[in-house]
């Protein structure tokens, strides 16, 4: 027939619901016998004036029938099911991909996505594969990217925030572009370090103080330009370096360089002059035994050795508290400098963990660095609230020195007591001379008192009982003729 219309009918007169009406492509056989495809309806509703029919696509595989492709009667395709939920379906239990896009144009600037338009354009999206290998999300509404995914796993959102909470009630309806919004965050590693240039080549384990005559030499980038101008600083953040420190006790310490830091701050792109320098949290340093055995608990601030630190027993600037003890013997001999304290030798150095913790600490070296003849447990510190445990096995002798500012005394068992208030509470008291506010008696003085008042017998006197014991010595010691 050369003009429109219907060239052929299937009809199926049977008006049971879900008959079929079906072409059957075979290969042999009787009847549509042997391996056989079929395309054809299906009257799914065939009650009153309801003519609901599916149009489906059938194969024969492997020695059975199965449908594969169905197209509702409201316009639903589904591939492997036979109710689609959707305009478009697809279903599988088989392992592998279940639709591929590909783009065989081998032209360096073409992409494989798929367009999500909606009816106004105000929303259209691409989504697939980008030209360098990796997945984006492509907003077309302004043709910006904002989330791509590249060969190696890493994730950017572009001019964009990230929000993730844990009830779908925290995320702000409006974010702010570029940043992070979490209700928690759990990293692997111990510290939180920022990016801070230098002139030296520096290492992990080093202290550094700030340079004065740092100078950059590395091209500004366009987001340091632009941190210098949000930040309004006189110079931009790669303008301010570091380098190591070099005296002991340096007042003007500022961190530690990071091994492995779990949160930096200061940049996206670093560059050979940038260090990653803890400010807080547990770090690797370098220690030498300059100023001796370091314990757990000590301070630690700067020796003579470039970048290294050492047992703070002074007061001064310290950049944490040691969580190891070093004592030189898994450490390497160096030739100490100059200006290292004479009587250290042989110098050992090494690394320990410790706890960033900048500040200047109060710390008395006569109690810091106690004689060794007193053990090494005579002294036990708590160097950030300045209590001392004392451990001696005998007498303490201050050598003519004063225990100043005390609260109060407890004697052994409770026995004595002086308390905060001046409080004298003994069993027993023994003294030459009393005094009760501007009243002061002496023994001589307080007998004549007590003879007075009748509460001493003149035989009870002290002059009395000490002429008795004066004559019963001369009769014993008298000889016997």
């Amino acid at each position: 027939q050369s003009s429109g219309g219907i060239l052929a009918v299937l009809r199926n007169t049977d008006t049971t619901a879900n008959n079929l009406a079906s072409l059957v492509f075979s290969h042999g056989g009787s009847g549509g016998g042997g391996s056989a495809s079929r395309i054809g309806a299906i009257f799914v509703d065939r009650t009153g004036n309801s003519e609901d029919t599916d149009l489906f696509f059938g194969t024969m595989g492997g020695g059975s029938y199965s449908e594969k492709v169905r197209i509702t009667s409201t316009g639903n395709v589904g591939i492997g099911t036979t109710s689609p939920l959707g305009l478009f379906a697809v279903d599988t239990s088989a392992a592998g991909p279940i639709a591929t896009f590909r783009n065989s144009d081998t032209t360096s600037a073409n992409n494989a996505f798929v367009r999500f338009k909606s009816a106004s354009a105000a929303t259209n999206w691409d989504i697939g594969m980008h030209v360098g290998g990796g997945f984006r999300f492509l907003d077309l509404t302004p043709n910006a990217y904002r989330m791509s995914i590249d060969t190696s796993g890493n994730v950017s959102v572009w001019n964009g925030a990230l929000c993730v909470d844990n009830d779908d009630t925290e995320c702000p309806a409006s974010p702010t572009a570029g940043r992070l919004y979490s209700i928690n965050a759990t990293v692997l590693t111990d510290d939180l370090a920022e990016y801070m240039r230098s002139a030296e080549k520096l290492e992990p384990g080093d202290i550094v103080v700030p340079d004065s005559e740092f100078i950059n030499d590395i091209l500004r980038t366009y987001e340091q330009a632009r941190r210098r101008q949000e930040s309004g600083i006189d110079k931009g953040l790669d303008e301010l370096g570091v380098k190591r420190s070099t005296e002991h006790y340096q007042k003007n310490i500022i961190g530690i360089v990071s091994t492995k830091p779990g949160i930096t701050l200061g940049g996206f792109e670093p560059t050979d002059q940038d260090y990653e320098i803890a400010l807080i949290g547990r770090v690797p340093v370098k220690v030498s035994t300059e100023s001796g055995p370091i314990k757990i608990g000590d301070r630690i601030t700067s020796s003579s050795l470039a970048g290294v630190g050492m047992k703070a027993t002074k007061d001064g600037v310290t950049v944490g508290i040691a969580l190891e003890n070093f004592d030189g013997s898994n450490g390497v001999e160096v030739e100490p400098p100059p200006q290292a304290q004479p009587e250290v030798r042989p110098l050992k150095v090494g690394k320990i963990l410790i706890f960033v913790n900048l500040g200047y600490s109060k710390l008395d070296e006569a109690v810091t660095s106690p004689s060794t003849s007193l053990g090494t447990s005579a002294w036990s510190i708590d160097q950030a609230s300045g209590k001392v445990n004392v451990n001696f096995f005998g007498d303490l002798n201050l050598n003519g020195n004063s225990i100043l500012n005390v609260s109060r005394i407890l004697g052994m068992d409770g026995k004595w007591s002086i308390d905060e208030n001046g409080k004298l509470s003994v069993k027993e008291v023994q003294t030459d001379k009393i005094c009760v506010g501007k009243y002061c008696v002496t023994e001589k003085e307080f007998e004549t008192i007590l003879l007075k008042t009748g509460l001493l017998q003149a035989a009870q006197t002290i002059d009395n009982i000490q002429n008795t014991e004066t004559e019963t010595a001369t009769a014993t010691s008298t000889p016997i003729e």
